[in-house]
């Protein structure tokens, strides 16, 4: 790979690693104020899922 493709795949997954909190905060704000933190925790959890199986 040339150094522009791999720019632009690091680029693209810090774009996409930076959509998982306002995933979270999107969620978070649809439920009631208990289920909140349990929302965050079920989105971050699967997002280091995916991060660790790629």
């Amino acid at each position: 790979m040339e150094a522009a493709d791999v720019a632009w795949v690091l680029s693209a997954f810090t774009l996409v690693s930076l959509m998982f909190p306002g995933l979270a905060l999107l969620y978070g704000g649809m439920l009631g104020q208990k289920q909140v933190l349990n929302m965050f925790m079920m989105v971050m959890g699967s997002s280091s899922a995916i991060h660790l199986a790629d």
